[in-house]
């Protein structure tokens, strides 16, 4: 038991934090337990397919030398972590690419 008590903490914080998102959002004790629902969705879904992706890496790594392995290993993370990281929406950034405002491009949407 002492082996899993980092993710347990990990998980309990993750769910803490979703009870609390739930109930700032909706103020009611439905939509804190929807939210929680989802968290938990999300939570099975994220270990299942992890789990599946490992199963499918050390398949791979199994057929190949060891010079190989360790740069699929090191730039598969590099990539997963790093290269993926502007490609999803993180909270309080704001994607610009193609926006114009009301007013045209560059006024700001005070001009007619």
């Amino acid at each position: 038991m002492r082996y899993f008590r980092g993710s347990l903490l990990v998980t309990v914080a993750g769910l803490a934090l979703g009870t609390g998102l739930g109930w700032s959002a909706s103020g009611t004790v439905g939509g804190t337990l929807a939210t929680l629902f989802i968290v938990l969705v999300l939570a099975v879904l994220e270990v299942s397919l992890s789990f599946d992706n490992a199963v499918v890496n050390a398949t791979v790594l199994h057929q190949i030398d060891a010079v190989w392995r360790r740069r699929f290993i090191t730039w598969g993370i590099a990539i997963a972590v790093f290269g993926n990281a502007h490609r999803l929406p993180a909270p309080g950034r704001r994607r610009h690419r193609g926006h114009q405002s009301v007013g045209g491009a560059g006024h700001g949407g005070d001009r007619p």
